[in-house]
C-alpha cells in the first residue's frame, strides 16, 4: 500500500506501469527464456524451440539481437562451434545484468523524480531482489550440465547421426548447437 491516501498521478501510473512491463520482460521473460536453453539442452533436440518461441515471440518485442540465430558460418568452423554462439551466450548474460540494473535504477532513483509522494513498498524492491538471486542462482546451476552438453555436441560431430545429441538442430545444414 502506498504511504498516502492520495491517488497516484498520471504520470505516477504511467511510470508505474511502464516498470512493471519491464520487470516482466527484463526480468522474468528474458530469464525464463535463457533457463529453457541451459536445461531443456540437455534432455531433446527441441530446447530451441521453446527457447526461440519464449526469446522472439513473447520478449521479441523488448530485445534485439535476433541475427545471432539465423548469421552462421559453417564452412569457416567445421566441427567447431561458431563464436557467434558465445557471443550470443555473453550478449544474452550482458542484457540480463543491464535490465537487472535499469529495474534498480527504476525503483531507487527515477521513481523519485516523480515526486516520491508514494513510496515504493518494500516489497517491490524485495521481489527485484528475489529474482535476480533465483535467475542467477539457477543459471549457475544448470552449467553444471556444460559437461554432458559437450560431450553431447561431440558425438554429434564424430558422426553418431546426432541420434544421442539432444543438442543438434533438426534442421539439415544448420549449426544452430548455442
Amino acid at each position: 500500500m502506498s504511504s498516502s491516501s492520495i491517488p497516484l498521478f498520471p504520470i505516477e501510473r504511467t511510470v508505474r506501469s511502464h516498470g512493471i512491463l519491464c520487470t516482466v520482460g527484463f526480468l522474468i521473460l528474458l530469464p525464463i527464456g535463457v533457463l529453457v536453453a541451459r536445461y531443456a539442452r540437455n534432455w531433446t533436440n527441441r530446447w530451441w524451440l521453446g527457447h526461440g518461441m519464449i526469446q522472439f515471440l513473447i520478449s521479441g518485442p523488448l530485445v534485439l539481437g535476433a541475427f545471432i540465430h539465423f548469421v552462421k558460418f559453417p564452412s569457416a568452423f567445421q566441427g567447431r562451434r561458431p563464436p557467434q554462439n558465445y557471443f550470443h551466450a555473453f550478449l544474452g548474460l550482458v542484457i540480463l545484468v543491464l535490465a537487472a540494473e535499469q529495474v534498480h535504477y527504476g525503483l531507487y532513483t527515477e521513481w523519485l523524480l516523480t515526486g516520491n509522494i508514494h513510496s515504493i513498498p518494500p516489497s517491490a524492491k524485495h521481489a527485484w531482489l528475489a529474482l535476480i538471486i533465483v535467475f542467477w542462482v539457477l543459471y549457475a546451476a544448470g552449467l553444471a550440465f556444460l559437461p554432458k552438453q559437450f560431450k553431447q555436441e561431440a558425438k554429434g560431430r564424430n558422426g553418431d547421426g546426432g541420434k544421442s545429441t539432444p543438442l543438434q538442430n533438426s534442421n539439415p545444414g544448420s549449426t544452430h548447437n548455442a
